[in-house]
């Protein structure tokens, strides 16, 4: 009777043991933010331009997107997903949860597709015209992730904290 413990109990002591270590570095998967450059626009007594209420508000001035080679007009439509995955590019229109002020973003970007000095042209509709450079890219240190983030309007860089967000007084 104590043979057959003792050959019944070794393996699954075998395998209590090899279960219990931990993976292999090599199999970390990491997942990436995607980012949007974010851009809020109200006059210089702080009304919102992009708030349809708004009588003054610019929604109709035709506001475009210009990117390596494509126009991006206003895009309203919402896609939703389980997966942290980069959304098409296009310059949406929302307004935001927490301050209930509305923006314009253009993106996803991922850090994953490595952008250096990535720039795209905001054409306001009216004739004028910024120029939004960005950097989102990922160094890596003993298989721990970095992410870079700069933003720039107009060549000067604009301070940041989590989001890329360009606030416009027209």
């Amino acid at each position: 009777m104590k043979k057959k413990s003792i050959f019944l109990g070794l393996p699954l002591a075998l395998f209590a043991l090899t279960a219990c270590e931990d993976e292999p570095e090599e199999f970390l998967i990491w997942d990436f933010t995607c980012y949007s450059m974010e851009m809020e626009v109200s006059d210089e007594a702080g009304n919102d331009l992009l708030d349809p209420a708004n009588a003054d508000n610019i929604l109709g001035d035709s506001i475009r997107v210009l990117y390596n080679g494509e126009i991006y007009s206003l895009d309203t439509a919402s896609i939703t997903t389980r997966f942290n995955m980069p959304q098409p590019l296009a310059l949406r229109y929302y307004q935001d949860y927490d301050t209930h002020k509305y923006r314009l973003a253009f993106g996803e970007f991922t850090p994953e597709d490595d952008f250096k000095n990535e720039s795209f042209t905001l054409d306001w509709g009216d004739g004028t015209t910024d120029e939004i450079s960005f950097d989102c890219y990922i160094t890596w240190k003993d298989q721990d992730p970095t992410v870079h983030k700069k933003l720039f309007l107009n060549g000067e860089e604009i301070g940041m904290d989590f989001t890329y967000l360009l606030k416009f007084v027209k």
